[in-house]
Formats: C-alpha cells, sequence, structure tokens
C-alpha cells in the first residue's frame, strides 16, 4: 500500500523575484506559506498511515 499521491508530489520552490529587501520579505513569507502547506501533507500523510495499521 503507498500514500495517496497528493502528498508524494513535488511542492515547488518559489523563486526569489527581485534584489530588494521587501523581495526578499515577501520570498520569505512565501516560503512559510508552502512549510505549513508541506506540514500539513505530512500530517494527512501520518494519520492515512496510522489509519492504514488499524485497518491491518
Amino acid at each position: 500500500m503507498t500514500p495517496p499521491a497528493e502528498l508524494m508530489e513535488t511542492i515547488p520552490v518559489p523563486a526569489l523575484m527581485g534584489s530588494t529587501n521587501g523581495a526578499l520579505l515577501s520570498w520569505a513569507l512565501t516560503m512559510r506559506q508552502v512549510i505549513r502547506a508541506d506540514n500539513a501533507d505530512r500530517r494527512e500523510l501520518r494519520e492515512w498511515a496510522e489509519e492504514e495499521e488499524g485497518e491491518e
């Protein structure tokens, strides 16, 4: 049994657009959103794995 396909997809890393402190701040905030989304995916994967273990 494998994890759901959507949890196995690679999350693209946003490109830094610009060379100002404002651009860096915007990129950092976007990266924080990406990490939070990735953590949510990992949480779903753990929950899925626990459900699979419980069914065996």
